[in-house]
């Protein structure tokens, strides 16, 4: 994917909108988040997430280099993986990671909770979603190299 590539998930979507990453992806295409995860591991958040939490990506990325997520999400804002998945489903991450390893996004997160995206990633391998005041939010993920 270039950095025009985005995913724009509007603040009305339904149940049916989803969020199509890269046409190469296919249903067994994973999301890998750092080798030394155990199935145990859990990736924490909850409530509506505000400006100053921030989502650290991988060792490499500077404090600079941070996921925003808007205060207008709430937890009715879902992210919908594939046509598979309903409101009930979780998104799985790596192999690894058992069926209740789930990710949740609730309670605001402090600095010490990080998601570390694998070593594959370098600083230009990012995912911004990004936190306009207006009527989307936007994700722009560039491919692995």
């Amino acid at each position: 994917m270039t950095r025009s590539d985005k995913i724009y998930i509007d603040e009305h979507k339904t149940r049916s909108d989803k969020i199509y990453i890269d046409d190469l992806m296919t249903r067994s295409d994973k999301i890998y988040i750092d080798d030394s995860m155990a199935r145990s591991d859990k990736i924490y958040s909850d409530e509506p997430m505000t400006r100053s939490d921030k989502i650290y990506i991988d060792d490499l990325m500077a404090r600079s280099d941070k996921i925003y997520i808007d205060d207008l999400m709430t937890r009715s804002d879902k992210i919908y993986i594939d046509d598979l998945m309903t409101r009930s489903d979780k998104i799985y991450i790596d192999d690894l990671m058992a069926r209740s390893d789930k990710i949740y996004i609730d309670d605001p997160m402090t600095r010490s909770d990080k998601i570390y995206i694998d070593d594959l990633m370098t600083r230009s391998d990012k995912m911004h979603i990004d936190n306009p005041k207006t009527r989307s939010y936007i994700i722009i993920i560039k491919a692995f190299r």
